[in-house]
């Protein structure tokens, strides 16, 4: 089972009702945008190019929720209880690109390789948050306390992470894995690997399907 589902098995203030509709779940994604930086190496690296490297591509998958939802019991003191009713979520996919100034033909290849796993799992964005923001709707989530305001707080952060979680299983932790195993194949683009055929092999050893997709 994985993760975050573990989770909402295994609190006691969580409750499954029937699912909401699909159309309650709404995603707006941004395109992803790749941002390129530039050093001199004469002047040392900047952090986060580590050892052994002189470039690094750096995405962020960003992922934010906001929710509706409707207290079911404790309205004027707690325990507090709430349905999700809706759910919208907001994509984004920023990448800064690091290289040295006057880069080499082959490092911004590699680095580009590693863009292109990166922008390639972001498409798979759309789904992943639909999927993702369904987890909780038609769910009743409880929160102990004795004030409407925190505990409405504190199951908007709880459902958040659950969201988050999910959404990144199809999106950020494959990418992580794909971009590791191009990294490793190509050696951080030292050798004379075809960093386009790796990156389909590392994007086609590590996505993952989502329930009910027919691919």
């Amino acid at each position: 089972m994985p993760q975050f589902l573990a989770k909402i098995a295994s609190e006691p203030h969580e409750v499954s009702v029937h699912a909401a509709p699909d159309e309650a779940v709404s995603v707006d994604m941004a395109d992803p945008i790749a941002e390129y930086k530039y050093y001199d190496l004469s002047r040392g690296k900047p952090p986060q190019i580590h050892e052994g490297m002189l470039g690094n591509a750096s995405p962020i998958f960003k992922c934010t929720t906001d929710f509706t939802i409707q207290p079911v019991k404790g309205r004027s003191s707690g325990p507090f209880k709430f349905r999700f009713m809706s759910a919208s979520l907001s994509i984004e996919l920023p990448i800064t690109i690091t290289l040295p100034t006057g880069t080499s033909p082959g490092l911004r290849e590699h680095e580009e390789g590693h863009r292109k796993i990166n922008e390639y799992f972001y498409t798979l964005g759309r789904k992943s948050a639909q999927h993702a923001g369904g987890l909780v709707l038609g769910k009743e989530f409880y929160s102990p306390g004795t004030d409407l305001e925190s505990a409405q707080s504190n199951v908007l952060v709880m459902a958040g992470d659950v969201v988050q979680r999910a959404y990144w299983k199809y999106t950020r932790t494959p990418a992580q894995l794909a971009n590791k195993y191009y990294d490793d194949v190509t050696d951080h683009g030292r050798n004379r690997t075809n960093s386009n055929q790796v990156v389909q092999e590392a994007i086609e050893r590590y996505e993952v399907q989502l329930p009910g997709d027919p691919r």
